[in-house]
């Protein structure tokens, strides 16, 4: 990226006066943004501590601008973090402040639903810092914590006002790691576009780390364009990413949760006759060879536990997930608890590579 590089990518209209506009732009230091995006605002900064650690440069070193670094994984994004917030917004926010979250999804999530739920009108700008986060983005109108060791659980409407993409704070992120977030983009290609998912499974094979600037752009824009005009909110292997996140109580890192939860919903859509075999073992194989695993990391009673909590909640014995016919195209259809334990333990059993 040129350096004078400021580049519009899209908004998000959600209804009800919610929406959020997406840019793309090099970020040397974090108070450029701010004036570029809110100016006239005074900036409150919530940064993940690792953002500190790797980026330093890049954070104002002024006593009188107000910064709270916070350590945050997945399993820390709960309560206990949003009343830390609380006193924090509560002691350096006025009527003229805006409040910036750089970091992942877990902080953005954190700073969201914090924000919204003790000041709902002051403005929000976001600036992720991993791929996954890049790649999904808050535009579906609602940020989430979790709750009792329940993945989400907690919810509040909302979104951020300016959602800043630079893609040079993934340089941080290892290989490994990486190449797991770029499953996101794999489940957009699966939902929505044959030919994006072809063009995301390609430059997978090259090598994220071998990207030029160019194609990580490209990469980062062609997924948010479909994810912005696909208008719903579900995603091959999301749902069953969110269960086996809780059913391993929050230890599973999201983008291996999602690689998981992609290779049992078209194992099921191939059992259900929706997705040629052929079809799914060439995407499991595929799926497979990124999480690096030989067999599922999922204890079979933890996750019936879970999808059974669901039912004598709700009332039902089945979950909608997206069933995948042909990469860009889905059905949505209630499968049976029972199916998706069966396929899961088949899965289990059968190990990953066969």
């Amino acid at each position: 990226m040129n350096n004078s590089q400021h580049d519009y990518i899209g908004s998000v209209n959600i209804g009800r006066d919610l929406s959020t506009e997406i840019h793309m732009f090099k970020i040397d230091h974090l108070m450029e943004v701010t004036k570029v995006f809110l100016s006239g605002l005074s900036p409150v900064f919530v940064l993940d501590s690792k953002v500190k650690l790797y980026h330093s440069y890049k954070i104002p070193k002024d006593d009188s601008v107000s910064i709270l670094p916070v350590y945050i994984n997945e399993k820390s994004k709960s309560l206990d973090k949003v009343y830390e917030l609380y006193s924090y917004f509560y002691h350096n926010t006025n009527s003229s402040a805006s409040v910036v979250g750089v970091g992942g999804g877990s902080l953005l999530d954190l700073v969201g639903f914090s924000v919204k739920t003790i000041s709902g009108d002051t403005p929000l700008l976001f600036i992720p810092t991993t791929l996954s986060s890049m790649l999904a983005p808050f535009i579906s109108g609602k940020f989430l914590v979790n709750f009792d060791r329940k993945k989400d659980f907690l919810s509040v409407r909302g979104s951020p006002s300016i959602t800043v993409l630079d893609p040079n704070f993934i340089k941080t992120q290892d290989a490994y790691s990486l190449n797991q977030d770029c499953l996101v983009a794999l489940s957009t290609g699966l939902t929505c576009e044959a030919s994006f998912y072809h063009f995301v499974e390609n430059s997978i094979s090259l090598g994220i780390t071998n990207w030029s600037d160019d194609l990580l752009k490209e990469f980062l824009i062609q997924n948010l364009w479909l994810r912005i005009g696909y208008g719903k909110n579900i995603f091959v292997g999301e749902k069953m990413a969110e269960i086996i996140q809780t059913a391993s109580n929050l230890m599973i890192k999201y983008s291996k949760a999602l690689g998981l939860g992609i290779i049992i919903e078209l194992s099921i859509a191939s059992n259900y006759g929706f997705l040629e075999r052929s079809v799914y073992r060439k995407i499991k194989h595929f799926v497979t060879s990124i999480l690096k695993l030989d067999k599922l990391p999922i204890d079979i009673q933890s996750l019936y536990q879970v999808l059974n909590y669901d039912e004598s909640t709700f009332n039902y014995s089945t979950l909608k997930i997206p069933i995948l016919v042909k990469p860009g195209q889905i059905v949505e259809i209630p499968i049976s608890i029972d199916s998706i334990i069966e396929t899961v333990k088949h899965l289990f059993f059968e190990g990953l590579g066969s």
